[in-house]
């Protein structure tokens, strides 16, 4: 350790003048009977001094000035002469003599600014900015480290010794950051911090402004038009859906959100593994870190190269194969592997007929490990949803952002899609936490498919991670309800303000038109059995149309029709419910209403049998009689068979009489009876 000090410090060897020494302070931390370079140097600067000398084997003192560098010597002869007593194979100067050192040094404070006219409260996102570094102090060194608060941060980079050292960084999503900086001179100290705050903010144009309604809507009818800017940061809204009314103004609108997947050392200085290439020029290398768990839309594409050449790169779906269900995570739900259905509220990505359906969060835990184990993507299939061929230009950072000519402006990604590269140009560095990147090995690829043949990308028990990233935006989305009375076209606009300052505007023309409020059956509420009986339904307003008319009996769609009469008869005798739902492309109404179905009787006769010759002494004797009708059910009727008494007799149909059918009566006393009125005949 001590020749690393000695050729990293040396400054000279000069003479003591007594009573005076070069540096008159001693240490008070350091063991003159170890005393060697390294401890000295390390316990000067421990006690905050910049430089330290060594005299007579054994002693150490330090300094914070400079020493002149005329009044030494680089010819260190006259100070080896008493070796050290913490290591005699090394010199530590002379009883007249002294080995003078820059020590490692001391960093009184450090410092972190931006260059430039721009404000740091009005930064703007995928701009490139500088800052600046430094640091007060007396170091031989100087190494910086800087988190820019978005979620990237640099490696450990040497700096340039008393001036600033000047770092680039494009933000790539918007949001109020601290950017941090360390400096130390040397592994091991302790750094010195600075930081200082940025907003980073999204500037809207009028491309990024749309506004999109139902083409048609009716009245008394909630509807609303989706105001979306797919981007931007800090803005207010008026929706207006009339313009003779008093627009909607809508504040504290949420900025549009961006999420970064990927490796988070991608930006200036990264610490690159030179080792040998892991890859060959067909592998296709998975990046679990990458994988999204906040669905959006691409918005830029950051990488740091490793060399000059040709990268692929990749957003990959997992294909939905047998069973047609994929779920994100299998340690997320507590049946994934079968059906994320069975979540509470599942928040998978679930197949249906080989496409993905709509996801949730709750199954979505980037916390979890199983997306980082090898066995995750053996023989998985994955469909290439987006592909982006980029011309790397060497080692340094590279940034693509959403634009039309690489067909990345409106690419959609899901959770669960993850990103891939194929190429030897994109850079690794050695990971922190033991999982790793994996490569399919030699995929052939048919339909814009593959399946993953995974190998490891570890070597000597070395995990790496390749410095690849997207970031992700939500957009932002403004849809208040509305009900329009009347009917017409109606010009609906949104207009979006920035900052106070800058207002972008869209606008589409929303036709209304008169929507079925109610409807009313028409129709009788008693009818005979086998007659065509005519309901007719009414549409309120009557300025209202219907496309077609669904008829209901006791809840069973019967008859569809295209006008609003339905004609039927009925066979049987009960109460019906007759309901009808009448719809247009926009509305539908339903009502109903009840008829009762009786068979009533008609012809009602009553027809005499043996009614001559009757004989009262023979028991078995009796008179005949037939009632007759034409129609009739569920009646009750009354024959008296003598006017002059009121005793009567009933006969139900319910009991088993038919029409036509005799009934008898015997009389007791011989004479002449009047069978004549039957009455209370009811059906």
């Amino acid at each position: 350790m001590d020749l690393f000090f000695l050729i990293l410090g040396l400054l000279g060897c000069g003479a003591i003048t007594r009573p005076s020494r070069i540096y008159p302070y001693s240490p008070a931390n350091y063991d003159f009977n170890l005393n060697t370079p390294g401890t000295c140097m390390l316990a000067c600067s421990a006690a905050g001094y910049a430089y330290a000398s060594i005299s007579a084997g054994r002693l150490c003192f330090c300094g914070s000035l400079s020493a002149n560098i005329s009044l030494l010597n680089s010819t260190t002869t006259s100070c080896q002469i008493d070796a050290c007593t913490g290591d005699t194979n090394v010199y530590c100067g002379d009883s007249d003599y002294e080995l003078v050192y820059a020590s490692i040094g001391v960093i009184d404070s450090a410092n972190i600014n931006l260059i430039g006219s721009t404000a740091p409260m009005a930064l703007q996102i995928n701009q490139n900015y500088q800052f600046d570094v430094g640091y007060q102090g007396a170091v031989s060194y100087i190494n910086y480290l800087i988190d820019f608060g978005d979620g990237t941060q640099t490696g450990w980079f040497s700096g340039t010794l008393n001036t600033t050292t000047v770092v680039s960084h494009i933000f790539s999503k918007t949001g109020k950051f601290s950017v941090s900086m360390a400096a130390r001179s040397l592994v091991g100290m302790q750094p010195i911090m600075s930081a200082m705050t940025v907003k980073v903010s999204d500037q809207i144009s009028s491309l990024d402004v749309s506004i999109t309604c139902p083409y048609v809507t009716t009245t008394l009818q909630t509807v609303s038009c989706t105001f979306i800017s797919v981007r931007g940061t800090d803005l207010t809204a008026e929706l207006n859906y009339n313009s003779s009314m008093p627009s909607y103004s809508i504040f504290n609108i949420p900025n549009a959100q961006y999420y970064t997947f990927g490796s988070s050392y991608v930006t200036y200085n990264p610490t690159i593994d030179s080792s040998g290439n892991l890859l060959t020029v067909n592998d296709v290398v998975i990046l679990p870190q990458s994988i999204i768990t906040i669905a959006g839309r691409l918005s830029s594409i950051q990488f740091y190269s490793s060399g000059a050449g040709t990268i692929n790169i990749y957003l990959l779906r997992r294909s939905c194969t047998s069973p047609l269900t994929y779920c994100y995570d299998t340690n997320t739900c507590s049946n994934c592997t079968n059906t994320c259905g069975n979540c509470s509220n599942p928040y998978s990505l679930q197949c249906s007929t080989n496409i993905y359906s709509t996801i949730t969060y709750l199954c979505v835990n980037a916390s979890l490990n199983q997306r980082f184990q090898q066995t995750t993507y053996s023989n998985a299939q994955f469909e290439i949803i987006a592909q982006w061929t980029i011309t790397t230009t060497g080692t340094n950072y590279q940034q693509i952002i959403a634009n039309t000519s690489l067909n990345m402006m409106n690419q959609t990604a899901l959770v669960g899609d993850i990103l891939a590269f194929q190429g030897l140009d994109i850079a690794k560095s050695l990971s922190i936490d033991g999982t790793e990147d994996y490569r399919c090995i030699n995929p052939t690829i048919t339909n814009n498919t593959f399946t993953c043949a995974v190998g490891s990308l570890s070597s000597n028990g070395t995990q790496y991670r390749y410095l690849l990233q997207t970031t992700i935006i939500q957009a932002i989305r403004i849809a208040p309800n509305t009900i329009y009375d009347n009917v017409g076209y109606f010009s609906v606009e949104g207009r979006l303000t920035q900052n106070n300052l800058t207002t972008y505007s869209a606008s589409t023309t929303l036709p209304v038109v008169y929507g079925i409020a109610w409807v009313e059956i028409i129709g009788p509420s008693v009818a005979s059995v086998n007659v065509i009986l005519t309901f007719i339904v009414n549409i309120y307003p009557v300025n209202a149309t219907a496309t077609k008319y669904m008829w209901f009996i006791n809840g069973n769609n019967t008859l569809n029709s295209t006008t609003n009469t339905m004609n039927i008869s009925f066979s049987s005798s009960a109460t019906y419910t007759i309901g009808c739902r009448a719809k247009n492309l926009l509305s539908s109404k339903y009502n109903s209403t009840s008829i009762t179905i009786v068979d009533f009787i008609t012809n009602f006769t009553l027809h005499a049998g043996n009614i001559t010759n009757v004989s009262t002494s023979q028991p078995f004797e009796v008179a005949k009689f037939q009632i007759r009708m034409t129609t009739g059910s569920n009646y009750a009727c009354r024959i008296n068979y003598d006017t002059s008494q009121l005793v009567s007799r009933l006969y139900y149909y319910t009991y088993g009489y038919i029409p036509g059918s005799y009934v008898t009566h015997q009389y007791l006393l011989p004479g002449e009876y009047n069978v004549g009125q039957v009455y209370n005949i009811s059906s």
